[in-house]
């Protein structure tokens, strides 16, 4: 595995063996024309799976520009195994470390190719595109690492994917330490993602990345529908500029189909006044997909134990100091400060065949074994009015003492309503509306096992009459 470099300051193009400049072309030194060493114009570049290529980013006085008046599709090199390393120079090979900048016209694209990492310490490699008008991907990512790299567009028009996430190698593509700055003159409608998606069964990482929309239209969305067994993590990324119409992610629910998990997963981020999705209208074209897809964002604008799940039968989060109704549960940050679960369903998509699933509720029992009842307590909007037993339900499941079995019981039956509740719940209103209290509760047919976990998990086959009422649940659940 060699080392190669360019150097696009040097009078010659060299044979890339050596960072100082070629006595003639071809020669020993470096070569000197960077997009001809991406694209492998003409094949003269030779770059062995594995190599490492340092490219020069100051001049000795000055930063690099490049102008870009043609588009760049980088070569197909490296492997999985062996992938080409691509590294901008912070003044560790050369004399200094600006900023590199390669400026794309108006009808200039650039496409990457799977296998390549590209490492800029410090953010010294920045794309450029000016498109006033470009119907057409203007960069286009593939599997591999983009370390440090910025990636600006100025005037681009917005009814068009700026950046394409076209990864179709069952690979990562993550992007570390990045800032995209983003700018559009407005044309064109806000349904199109800044960031579009294509291919399956692919990964994307995104890892303290800066998403500054400041020059974006009012209601942009960040990141378009992804497709099947599309799996996509941020983490500690920030959304800068935004405001209360942006959203993170747009849903398509009509182009889902097949049967891989589509996963959009949000760590300590930043995201704002943008929202987390736009929910477009239509259903999946298979129904396989409806408890498929998901969102959830955890600890998001520096709130501790902040966590919101979207999926397209429903909607549950926590959010501290939003005043929801709290009952017995206590978050475990050592101030005893109660908290619960908010429910809303806002696409009414959720049946008796397909419920929507509550997050999993978990208690380790230590007690000797011991037939008990377990209780969960719910909150409901009036609007619903009483609750069945057919619509609202919970699974149970705990360890038998007699046979040592995972045993699996349900309050789900055909008819009846759920039980009134007396429980202390910190308010009976929320917003405008008044809620009514309930509880369902089961006695276990046998003696639960000492020291096994106790797992109950809440399903809900309501149909909401209104797209902004809630209900909560309390997560401690009664073993009594």
């Amino acid at each position: 595995m060699a080392i190669k470099y360019v150097d696009t300051s040097a009078t010659y193009n060299g044979d890339g063996s050596s960072k100082d400049p070629a006595a003639g072309a071809g020669q020993p030194g470096a070569w000197n024309d960077l997009k001809a060493v991406l694209a492998n114009t003409g094949s003269a570049y030779a770059i062995a799976n594995g190599d490492t290529v340092y490219i020069r980013s100051d001049d000795g006085a000055n930063p690099i520009t490049i102008s870009v008046t043609s588009t760049i599709t980088m070569a197909t090199r490296g492997t999985r195994e062996l992938p080409i390393t691509w590294v901008v120079d912070d003044g560790t090979i050369w004399p200094n470390g600006g900023e590199l900048k390669l400026s794309f016209n108006s009808t200039s694209a650039f496409t990457f190719k799977d296998y390549n990492h590209f490492l800029c310490n410090g953010r010294k490699l920045r794309l450029y595109f000016d498109n006033p008008n470009a119907t057409f991907t203007l960069c286009t990512l593939a599997a591999g690492i983009y370390d440090g790299l910025i990636w600006e567009t100025k005037n681009a028009y917005v009814a068009w994917n700026q950046i394409g996430l076209n990864n179709t190698t069952m690979s990562w593509t993550k992007c570390r330490n990045c800032l995209f700055d983003i700018s559009s003159n407005g044309g064109g409608a806000t349904s199109y993602g800044i960031f579009s998606s294509a291919g399956s069964s692919v990964h994307y990482l995104f890892d303290n990345c800066d998403f500054d929309i400041g020059g974006a239209p009012s209601g942009v969305l960040l990141f378009s529908s992804p497709v099947t067994s599309n799996q996509w993590f941020f983490r500690g990324c920030r959304v800068l500029n935004s405001t209360e119409t942006t959203r993170f992610v747009w849903v398509d629910p009509t182009v889902l189909a097949g049967y891989g998990a589509v996963k959009v997963s949000l760590e300590d981020c930043n995201l704002g006044y943008s929202a987390l999705a736009h929910w477009a209208a239509g259903s999946p074209s298979t129904a396989n997909q409806l408890d498929n897809f998901e969102i959830v964002s955890v600890n998001t604008n520096n709130s501790l134990y902040q966590f919101r799940k979207e999926t397209l039968l429903g909607i549950i989060d926590w959010t501290p100091g939003q005043n929801y109704p709290v009952l017995n549960s206590i978050l475990p940050e050592g101030s005893n400060t109660p908290w619960s679960i908010r429910v809303s369903q806002p696409l009414k998509l959720s049946s008796p065949s397909a419920p929507f699933t509550l997050s999993t509720m978990k208690k380790f029992y230590n007690l000797a074994p011991a037939s008990k009842t377990i209780t969960v307590e719910m909150l409901a909007c009036d609007t619903f009015g009483t609750p069945t037993k057919d619509k609202w339900w919970i699974d149970v499941y705990y360890v038998d003492n007699s046979t040592g079995l995972i045993k699996c019981e349900t309050t789900k039956a055909l008819s009846g309503n759920l039980v009134a509740s007396t429980a202390g719940w910190s308010a009976t209103t929320y917003g405008a509306r008044s809620y009514n209290k309930f509880k369902l509760e089961i006695t276990t047919a046998a003696s639960i096992k000492q020291y096994s976990d106790i797992t109950v998990i809440f399903r809900s086959a309501f149909t909401f009459p209104n797209v902004n009422d809630y209900y909560f649940i309390d997560p401690d659940f009664g073993v009594n």
